[in-house]
This record gives structure tokens, C-alpha cells and sequence, in this order.
């Protein structure tokens, strides 16, 4: 994990997963939005970004995400609804592990603590 806020029932995470940058999007525990990087990264350091652009005034409207490896646009969606109001107050906003619940039980389980190829951090 890189950072999370919420868990199974709302919120984001972006994460490693085989190496590979992930961002997910749980709205609700309705549906789950991912963009995924189409490789893993090299070793070495790298700079992983996800921008989200809002579509515009209103309650829940939905977006563009872009997640960004090394400021190269690697995945694009546009999602139709997110969350109204505020992220879940019964989560934690944590950043290199999950201490709460998981954004996608199907691809890791808490704590899933970062850790770069070689082990430090």
C-alpha cells in the first residue's frame, strides 16, 4: 500500500500489486473503479501519480482518472458517480499500510505494508 483512505465499504487506494502500480476507487461497496499500469516498474526510483478531474459542479458527479508513472498517462478512465460529501469516518487515512479494512479483498489483505524490492521501506 502507498496510501488508502476508507476500506470495503468507500474510499482509494493506490498500491503495488506484482510491482505493478494500482489505483481503486470503491464507491459504496457498489461498484469498484481500478486503473492499472500495464508493467511493473523497473528498480529505481519513480514517481507514481493519480489525478482525478471532477466533471463539474453538483453531488457526486463523476470524473476522469489518469494514473501516471513518471509523468507518462499509463491508464485512463472516466467513472459516472463518486462519493457525496466525505470519505468514511470510521476508516483511517494511512500511508504504507492498510490498518483498517481493504479497498479490494480480492487482490490483498490488511495490513499489506509497502516494501520496495529490496526490503527498506
Amino acid at each position: 500500500m502507498i496510501v488508502t483512505d476508507g476500506g470495503e465499504t468507500n474510499g482509494y487506494g493506490l498500491y503495488l500489486l506484482k510491482g505493478k502500480p494500482v489505483f481503486t476507487y470503491n464507491l459504496l461497496g457498489i461498484e469498484r473503479f481500478r486503473w492499472e499500469a500495464p508493467a511493473a516498474l523497473a528498480p529505481g526510483k519513480h514517481t507514481v501519480v493519480f489525478d482525478f478531474t471532477y466533471d463539474g459542479l453538483g453531488i457526486a458527479k463523476g470524473g476522469t482518472g489518469v494514473l501516471k508513472v513518471d509523468g507518462a498517462e499509463v491508464a485512463t478512465q472516466k467513472i459516472p458517480h463518486s462519493i457525496a460529501f466525505t470519505m468514511p469516518f470510521d476508516e483511517t487515512f494511512d500511508v504504507g499500510v492498510d490498518t483498517r479494512t481493504g479497498i479490494n479483498d480480492a487482490e490483498y489483505h490488511v495490513p499489506f505494508r509497502f516494501k520496495s524490492r529490496t526490503g527498506v521501506g
